[in-house]
């Protein structure tokens, strides 16, 4: 049965959220113009994912920010808009400006790229090997804020290190970890190809002429990478093989460690890969839970150090 046939779970909800993303993407995207393509891209992809991500999160183009000032990170963040402000106090759904996110209040980091190219170093701003280590970046900064234990219910209350709570097999062992992904819309083999790379013979080949030049999955590696329409690198048991056509996915997370490591592995998705992206996205999101911010350390930071009531010397 072709995918154009099947009928999806959800009254065909993965189809119904694909048919959205391209709608968006030929209604707003004016290719025939001269404008930065990724810029466009970044914008569209906002107002896509404000229609379908619960107003508990915010959507932001912009920065990671930690308390003394480290900044990372240039594309799409998503945070806790509920209890927690951004920096740059921008209109919200103003997405034609940058913002500052602090790194207590963000879920998610999206690398966003309008074409990717699998091949290339760190030198080519287009290149797979510069979008992972953009992530990297991002992640690194956000493991630095304190862990949320697996105990806790909300931010304020928590069960106590007395009770024993296990993840399940393949997720983090702390509910704020941090997360990160790739999502481009086109593909090519290297920079400067005309031809984009569209089906998972055309991507799955790519990465095997790279001689086993592929980058390894690191710590602080992307938990998924979208490559077009079609494909996407997901993560996958070690037990299955990472490089076929069809591997079952238990967890969002790319957990290197543990009893039930992870690695990436390419996955077809004929016409519908964006959308199963932005799913991967909303089951990591399910899972997480965010810690406080430090308001009592803002505030003595502002008054010159801790805040005094009444007069001492009375």
């Amino acid at each position: 049965m072709s995918s154009s046939a099947k009928t999806y779970l959800y009254q065909n909800y993965v189809k119904g959220l694909q048919t959205a993303i391209n709608s968006a993407l030929a209604t707003e995207f004016h290719p025939g113009f001269a404008f930065d393509a990724g810029d466009e891209y970044e914008v569209i992809m906002c107002r896509v994912l404000r229609r379908i991500l619960p107003n508990t999160y915010g959507i932001a183009r912009g920065h990671i920010v930690s308390s003394d000032g480290q900044s990372v990170g240039d594309d799409i963040i998503i945070y806790d808009q509920l209890r927690m402000p951004t920096l740059a106090l921008r209109t919200q759904g103003d997405y034609s400006q940058k913002e500052f996110v602090p790194v207590e209040a963000v879920y998610a980091y999206i690398e966003l790229k309008h074409t990717l190219n699998i091949k290339g170093d760190l030198g080519d701003g287009q290149s797979l090997a510069k979008a992972r280590k953009q992530v990297s970046e991002a992640k690194k900064l956000l493991s630095r804020r304190l862990s949320v234990p697996l105990q806790q219910l909300t931010p304020m209350v928590t069960l106590g290190s007395t009770v024993e709570v296990s993840p399940p097999p393949g997720y983090p062992d702390t509910r704020n970890p941090p997360y990160g992904v790739i999502f481009a819309r086109n593909v090519r083999d290297k920079k400067g190809d005309r031809e984009y790379l569209t089906t998972f013979e055309e991507i799955r080949g790519s990465f095997l002429r790279q001689e086993g030049q592929a980058p390894v999955e690191s710590e602080f590696g992307a938990d998924l990478i979208l490559l077009g329409g079609n494909v996407l690198m997901l993560p996958v048991s070690f037990e299955e093989d990472p490089a076929v056509e069809h591997s079952r996915a238990r967890s969002p997370f790319l957990a290197l460690g543990g009893p039930d490591p992870h690695t990436l592995g390419l996955c077809a998705a004929d016409g519908h890969a964006p959308a199963m992206a932005i799913l991967f996205l909303l089951w990591a999101l399910e899972y997480m839970e965010l810690g406080q911010m430090p308001w009592s350390s803002i505030l003595d930071d502002a008054s010159g150090g801790p805040i005094k009531i009444g007069d001492e010397d009375e």
